[in-house]
């Protein structure tokens, strides 16, 4: 049978605990407020990154280092403490592309970074207009055929509406903007992606306190710029967002359709889907992206 501690031991044990308690307590205040011990001593304030991943198949490498997933049911990575520096990212999945950022980590700040990746050596199936019908021997129309024309038409019908109202605003003097016309103006909750010629142009349109990352080069928010501006080789002739994302655009010109992303910071990741000329898009309700090329019709898979 185990004899108790003496009284004498039990004060003992009380006051190590105690003595360790008072040690630490500061040095976790200390490393959660973000700071560490530096090479030679002196104290250095640290930063951290985050990463917003939409699937757990991702793998994060910073400095070519594989970092850890942080459990089941995050749906994203949190590294700290980080020294303040550039670091070189890189995103992968098995088969997909990889995406790639330099990201700047400032003292006490965390970054924030959302990598989007798209299958490598994607097929692109063209949508026939009549299918073989395997209990007569005989070719009938395609039902996808049909539902995909009717989306190119129900999107060009409304496409024209909304000219024909900025038209009327704007000759009437009621359009919402007096100087920059906005073509092709597409909307998602506060960012809007507009087409000015060879160029792509997103606004944030929202309080400056709450300027997504993406818009920032600097750790301080009011130091974000309200714009960015995405030059393409070719005339730009469609825009749309990348299905459930705010960040990320599909741009249709007159040689190609390709996707690319809102981001200040280098290098700005960018993937062509469609190789073409005089190619448009439709993106379905189910984020499905179907292609128009002439009369033939494509299925673009983006997963």
């Amino acid at each position: 049978m185990l004899e108790p501690l003496s009284k004498t031991k039990r004060g003992l044990l009380l006051v190590f605990f105690c003595m360790l308690f008072i040690v630490l307590i500061p040095i976790i205040f200390f490393r959660s407020a973000g700071f560490r011990f530096g090479t030679d001593g002196e104290v250095v304030p640290t930063g951290g990154l985050y990463f917003n991943l939409d699937d757990r198949e991702l793998e994060v490498y910073i400095n070519g280092v594989k970092e850890k997933s942080k459990g089941l049911l995050s749906s994203g990575i949190f590294v700290s403490p980080l020294e303040p520096k550039i670091y070189s990212i890189e995103v992968r999945k098995e088969g997909y592309t990889t995406w790639l950022k330099d990201i700047e980590v400032f003292p006490r700040k965390v970054a924030e970074a959302s990598p989007f990746v798209v299958p490598l050596n994607a097929t692109t199936t063209e949508i026939s207009p009549r299918i073989l019908n395997e209990d007569t021997g005989l070719q009938t129309a395609n039902p996808a055929f049909a539902a995909v024309s009717e989306l190119f038409e129900e999107a060009a019908s409304s496409t024209a509406a909304t000219a024909l109202a900025l038209k009327n605003s704007t000759a009437t003097g009621t359009a919402t903007t007096s100087l920059r016309v906005k073509n092709g103006l597409v909307e998602n909750g506060r960012t809007e992606v507009f087409i000015e010629g060879k160029n792509v142009v997103a606004l944030w349109t929202g309080s400056a306190n709450a300027t997504p990352s993406y818009f920032c080069d600097s750790e301080d928010v009011t130091l974000c710029n309200s714009e960015i501006v995405i030059s393409s080789a070719e005339k730009v002739k469609q825009i749309d967002f990348y299905p459930e994302r705010r960040d990320v655009i599909i741009i249709a010109d007159a040689k190609r359709i390709y996707v690319t992303e809102l981001d200040r910071r280098a290098p700005v990741n960018s993937v062509v889907l469609f190789e073409g000329a005089n190619a448009e898009f439709r993106l379905s309700e189910s984020g499905e992206l179907f292609v128009k090329q002439g009369t033939k019709y494509f299925s673009v898979p983006l997963e």
